[in-house]
This record gives C-alpha cells, sequence and structure tokens, in this order.
C-alpha cells in the first residue's frame, strides 16, 4: 500500500535552536536588531497622531451637539453656526 500522507517537516524543523542561530550570517544579526530598536522613533509621532485625532473628535462632538440644538430651533445655537460659518466683511461689498 502506497502512503499519501505529506510530510511537512523541513530539514531545519527539528534542529536545535543553537544550529539556527549558527546558520544565519553576522551581517543579518544586526540589522534586524536596529530595525527593532529604531521603533521608538515612531513613539512621539504615534502619540502626536492621538492627541490631534482627540482634538478633532471633541470639535466634532461639539460642532454635532449645537447642529442639533440648531435642528431644535435654540437661536443661540443659531447665531453661533452663523458666526464660525460666516466670514466677516471688512468694506461694504456695494457703493452707494
Amino acid at each position: 500500500m502506497v502512503d499519501l500522507r505529506v510530510s511537512y517537516a523541513t530539514p531545519t524543523a527539528f534542529a536545535p535552536m543553537a544550529d539556527l542561530k549558527r546558520a544565519r550570517p553576522p551581517q543579518m544579526q544586526t540589522l534586524p536588531r536596529l530595525i527593532f530598536m529604531t521603533r521608538w522613533l515612531q513613539v512621539p509621532l504615534y502619540v502626536g497622531l492621538i492627541v490631534a485625532q482627540c482634538v478633532y473628535v471633541w470639535q466634532f462632538l461639539l460642532e454635532l451637539y449645537y447642529l442639533v440644538e440648531a435642528a431644535m430651533g435654540m437661536q443661540s445655537a443659531i447665531e453661533h453656526i452663523r458666526q464660525s460659518v460666516a466670514v466677516p466683511v471688512t468694506r461694504p461689498l456695494c457703493r452707494g
């Protein structure tokens, strides 16, 4: 009878860990270590992005609150939206 089972074992699957470490070239040990250590350079970037996103969410919720109030007819909310959207005019639009 023919054995149809597939063996997924590779020659290095059962090798001791010490043999695997010796098999790597020495340049490849420093480059991955350097790349792994530089992850800390990204921390300030990610913290800044998180803070900026929190500010945007807060602004969005405030404006949504004013929009809901304005939809319900509150005059103060309508005035707030008008002031935040309107462009101030520095000179008269027409002469006369």
